[in-house]
């Protein structure tokens, strides 16, 4: 059984979502700006984690979801002259029905396979949007969707940035806490066991894989909305969409959900007070993953913060129910 979150921790998760969530009503545009890079980040961040811990394949071609995701944006609303909140959906659904189709050759494919193959379909990806004006090409040039919203661009990009931000949380932990996820955990624990069973091993890892890529390419398409300019090789930006959040949930630990969000929010932090360094704090970074994966393994920052203070705020380990056999013996 999975261990269930106590009342206070589902009261303090509550009341940290109902905040997010309610600070494009209150906060001042900076402060909005802040909580939608924190967003952005902890969703590439979380996303890539899962992928990592549940799916077991170790990906450095996110950057290519992002990417379709602005293309698609383009696309949308320039073409079909769609509403780009609802553009952004969009964006979601195309990166989906693709990951559909790559799926099954990153999760059969050997690791290293795996991870040449994902690096493969986002350069793939990047030289057809770079080749097809209609999709940004390579000139940068302004958004025209950003006009169309006027004044009111930078709260939707806020209520955008917070339904990705927070739904990318809520959509990886509902699915670790589910069956599919635990045939996954299951497998990790003992895979020979785990296939004999029946259990929908293949399913599960093709399923958090596509939640990953509609997820990512979401948060590339809120994130050119907000800058307004359509720069295609910023959008498939490798450091930003594959290399930040590779090191981020390495550094936090990528088996829990409360590392990488934690992560993602210092990051965010050290590089707003460096501002205008975003590769020196890359690299500060990267070297701090290594250490601390080094010094205390693959628990990372919340693997130590959990040794002074045993607290889940999204719990996902399994324990035994000594009285569920007995239940079941009386059902019968």
């Amino acid at each position: 059984m999975t261990r269930r979150p106590s009342n206070t921790t589902v009261g303090v998760a509550l009341v940290t979502f109902a905040v997010v969530a309610a600070t494009p009503l209150w906060a001042a545009p900076a402060v909005t700006r802040l909580m939608v890079d924190v967003l952005v980040v902890v969703a590439a961040t979380v996303l890539w984690a899962s992928i990592a811990s549940a799916a077991r394949v170790v990906v450095i071609g996110l950057h290519g979801f992002a990417g379709l995701g602005a293309a698609t944006l383009v696309v949308l609303t320039e073409r079909a002259d769609l509403n780009p909140v609802l553009a952004v959906g969009g964006a979601g659904v195309v990166a989906a029905a693709v990951a559909l189709a790559a799926t099954p050759v990153l999760l059969r494919a050997a690791p290293a396979v795996a991870l040449l193959a994902s690096w493969s379909l986002a350069e793939l990806l990047r030289a057809i949007v770079l080749q097809v004006p209609a999709l940004g090409g390579r000139t940068p040039r302004a958004l025209d969707a950003v006009a169309e919203l006027g004044g009111a661009s930078d709260g939707i990009v806020a209520w955008l940035a917070v339904v990705v931000g927070l739904g990318a949380v809520a959509a990886v932990y509902a699915f670790r806490r589910s069956r599919l996820g635990l045939a996954l955990a299951a497998e990790r624990d003992d895979e020979p066991a785990a296939r004999s069973l029946g259990l929908p091993v293949g399913r599960a890892r093709w399923l958090i894989v596509v939640i990953a890529a509609a997820g990512l390419a979401m948060a590339g398409a809120t994130v050119r909305l907000r800058e307004g300019v359509v720069d295609t090789d910023v959008a498939f930006g490798v450091v930003r969409w594959s290399l930040v959040p590779l090191v981020l949930a390495s550094l936090g630990g990528y088996r829990s959900i409360e590392g990488p969000v934690l992560a993602a929010v210092l990051y965010v932090a050290v590089a707003r007070i460096a501002g205008g360094h975003d590769l020196a704090v890359s690299g500060f970074f990267a070297c701090a993953a290594l250490g601390v994966i080094v010094a205390f393994g693959p628990g990372g920052l919340w693997g130590l913060v959990q040794r002074v203070a045993p607290v889940e705020l999204f719990p996902l380990r399994r324990w035994f129910d000594e009285n569920a056999p007995r239940e079941a013996a009386r059902r019968r």
